[in-house]
């Protein structure tokens, strides 16, 4: 089974992939050239949402570790 974050390296390499491919396409046909280096700003994106992700999992967990079992049992 796969993680998530192989999941989500794959896609992301595979969508970086095709748009290389596209990019350098229409650049030759059409003289329009396209960035496709990784900006500052995705950079931050996956940085936000990396924090975003950990505080959503680690917030129930808290949560969760500090209720009394016995009281439901």
């Amino acid at each position: 089974m796969q993680s998530c974050s192989d999941r989500s390296l794959a896609g992301s390499l595979t969508g970086r992939g095709i748009y290389w491919l596209l990019a350098g396409t229409l650049e030759n046909k059409t003289a329009i050239v396209l960035m496709t280096g990784v900006t500052a700003a995705e950079g931050y994106v996956i940085l936000g949402a990396t924090l975003f992700g950990l505080l959503a999992g680690v917030i129930p967990a808290v949560l969760t570790y500090r209720t009394e079992i016995a009281q439901h049992l």
